[in-house]
């Protein structure tokens, strides 16, 4: 199962998650690519997710995010650092007992992590997002 660590926050009940990598097309000006976390929790009555994404623009926006990926065995394969990320999309949604199957049945939150550029300055391939390998993890 997944772990999400949010400013040193860990949360544990991380039902899935995601992590999207998009290069931009030739015609954007800057080719820096769009690294995201897709992260999907169940609905609980923790509100931290949902003040994080009304923060207004400033400093308290802005995270350091590390999502760390792990096997069936729970061993650490990747762990996933957003330098400097902030709620892009943030979805609540509830399903009544017994309305869904699978995944879909209880009520869950769907989160759009969204990484920035730490500093203005150009894309390195890492100051946006860094992988590092977990405990499990054997060298490419």
């Amino acid at each position: 199962m997944p772990v999400l660590i949010i400013n040193g926050n860990r949360i544990n009940r991380v039902l899935s998650a995601v992590v999207e990598i998009t290069h931009g097309d030739s015609t954007e000006a800057r080719q820096m690519p769009t690294c995201q976390f897709v992260v999907r929790l169940p609905l609980d009555r923790d509100t931290m997710l949902a003040v994080w994404a009304l923060e207004p623009l400033g400093r308290g926006r802005w995270k350091t995010v590390e999502l760390q990926i792990q096997d069936h065995s729970n061993m650490t394969c990747h762990i996933w650092t957003l330098h400097q990320a902030y709620v892009h999309d943030y979805l609540e949604r509830e399903f009544p007992p017994g309305s869904g199957a699978g995944p879909e049945q209880g009520s869950y939150n769907e989160v759009v992590i969204r990484g920035t550029l730490f500093h203005n300055n150009d894309y390195d391939g890492e100051n946006v997002l860094k992988i590092a390998g977990g405990a499990s993890a054997s060298p490419a």
